[in-house]
């Protein structure tokens, strides 16, 4: 009796002794998975400044401006003396080079290039002209806004504006499309600066001509010279 328990004992034990020798210990909490991971730096964006951005092109009767959105002036250039600045100004405006097209002399046309921008089109006579005489630089406007780019006149009107807002006293007679109306008129000479036999009391006027169809207008036109009548 003593012996079995004595051999019990010692299974006992040594079942304990594997047991604990079994156990695994237990795991250190890795350093590295403590660590805090660090946020990604995300760089912001630059808010562009708002007297540099361009947010539309104002069409006057003798000259383009570019106006930013803060309301400032960017670029001016005269539709009169600065037939090669216009191009640069609006291609730089509008953020594109246009696309240049030769244009044959017609009955009452004169040859030269039109530099379209798709909705705006910019048409220069070839060779040296009078800078007063008509029709050597001529700006066509048939949409609201360019890449972008809103275009209107001084007094605000644009391709789509109704022509009830405009005033019945500036419409011309009526054309094969429907009314016209002059707009914005600007003294930009005298008839003596058309050549010989003009008159330098008699003022030059150049306007903005509006096209219209039954409902609003179609065409922003500048510009358009009255040759003193």
């Amino acid at each position: 009796m003593r012996r079995l328990l004595a051999v019990f004992t010692a299974v006992t034990l040594s079942a304990v002794l594997t047991s604990c020798a079994g156990a695994a210990a237990p795991e250190t909490e890795s350093t590295e998975s403590a660590r805090p991971t660090a946020s990604p730096t995300i760089e912001a964006t630059p808010t562009p400044d708002a007297s540099e951005v361009v947010a539309e092109i104002v069409v006057r009767a003798n000259r383009i401006e570019v106006v930013a959105l803060d309301g400032s002036l960017l670029e001016s250039a005269n539709l009169f003396t600065e037939r090669e600045l216009l191009v640069e100004t609006l291609a730089e405006a509008l953020g594109a080079a246009p696309t240049v097209t030769a244009r044959p002399a017609g009955q009452e046309t004169r040859a030269g290039q039109i530099h379209d921008w798709n909705g705006l089109s910019l048409f220069l006579a070839n060779g040296e002209w009078d800078p007063l005489v008509a029709d050597i630089t001529r700006l066509d406007v048939t949409a609201a806004s360019v890449n972008g780019v809103a275009i209107r006149t001084a007094a605000g009107f644009q391709v789509g504006t109704p022509i009830s807002e405009l005033d019945p006293a500036t419409a011309g007679d009526q054309y094969s499309g429907g009314p016209w109306f002059r707009i914005d008129p600007e003294t930009v000479g005298s008839t003596a600066d058309l050549g010989p036999g003009g008159d330098p009391t008699s003022p030059l006027i150049a306007s903005v001509v509006l096209y219209a169809d039954a409902t609003a207008v179609n065409r922003v036109v500048a510009p358009a010279t009255n040759w003193g009548v």
